[in-house]
């Protein structure tokens, strides 16, 4: 099993505990992702717990936008809708008009 020094935390670790990364030789990330990932709430100072949350607000943010997303076009049909109608009249004016 092929093994790598992570330059994060100095240990020998083997090659799955590392990110895969196109441009390097072995093919993996130079830090352990338990260290990628320390690094990054200290650098947005979150608590590990918070880090965990973040994540969870994120996602229920995005299935918000989502929702609001099927919400306007529903309504942009309807416009449209109501447009056609108040611009070439209702389809019941015109069955009688003929």
């Amino acid at each position: 099993m092929k093994e790598k020094i992570c330059y994060g935390c100095g240990k020998l670790l083997a090659l799955t505990k590392f990110s895969p990364c196109k441009t390097t030789k072995d093919g993996r990330v130079s830090a352990c992702r338990v260290c990628k990932r320390a690094k990054a709430r200290r650098v947005y100072q979150i608590k590990k717990f918070d880090y965990i949350k973040y994540g969870i607000v994120r996602t229920k943010k995005e299935e918000r936008e989502v929702d609001l997303l099927k919400v306007l076009n529903i309504m942009e049909k309807a416009n449209r809708a109501l447009l056609k109608v108040l611009t070439d009249g209702d389809k019941r004016d015109q069955i009688g008009v003929m």
